[in-house]
């Protein structure tokens, strides 16, 4: 009988070390599938992130470009911009989108380059002083860059822009 109660005691100690090491190799393998899986969506948010920061690029340069501006007024005038929607925190891409549109009807306003850009910096400085968040600066502006393409404010637009940059 004492025989056989150690010899049981052996195998269910050999099982419970099997068992313990299955159990360390199943853990084993979910961290490296939660490490996998981890690595994964932070790639796609990585990827998804830099096509974002392409097309707003894009976007930028072809509002620009609309606007009549290449070469080096082209890059003078992204530069004056960019230092603006920085230094004021408003939305680049929607600055940029302002600009081109005012620029679009530049003669009939009479005005020159470098009074568009103060106007837009005038605009940005007016968000920052708002209170207005980036994403809610992005809404005024666009109305206003409507406003000032079509070259009639119409009720709705003024209304909106009053709203959205008070």
């Amino acid at each position: 009988m004492t025989r056989a109660n150690g010899a049981s005691n052996a195998a269910a100690k050999r099982i419970e070390n099997r068992f313990n090491a299955m159990n360390r190799r199943i853990e084993t393998g979910f961290i490296g599938l939660q490490k996998g899986i981890a690595a994964a969506f932070a790639s796609a948010a990585a990827i998804r992130g830099a096509t974002q920061l392409i097309d707003s690029a894009t976007r930028i340069e072809n509002s620009l470009k609309v606007a009549g501006l290449a070469g080096a007024e082209l890059e003078q005038v992204y530069d004056r911009l960019r230092d603006s929607a920085l230094r004021n925190a408003a939305p680049l891409e929607s600055l940029v989108t302002l600009y081109g549109r005012a620029a679009l009807v530049q003669n009939e306003l009479g005005v020159s380059t470098d009074q568009l850009l103060q106007f837009s910096d005038k605009v940005a400085l007016a968000l920052r002083a708002s209170g207005q968040s980036a994403q809610q600066s992005s809404g005024a502006l666009l109305q206003l860059s409507q406003a000032l393409g079509s070259g009639v404010v119409r009720a709705e637009e003024f209304n909106s822009i009053l709203e959205g940059a008070p």
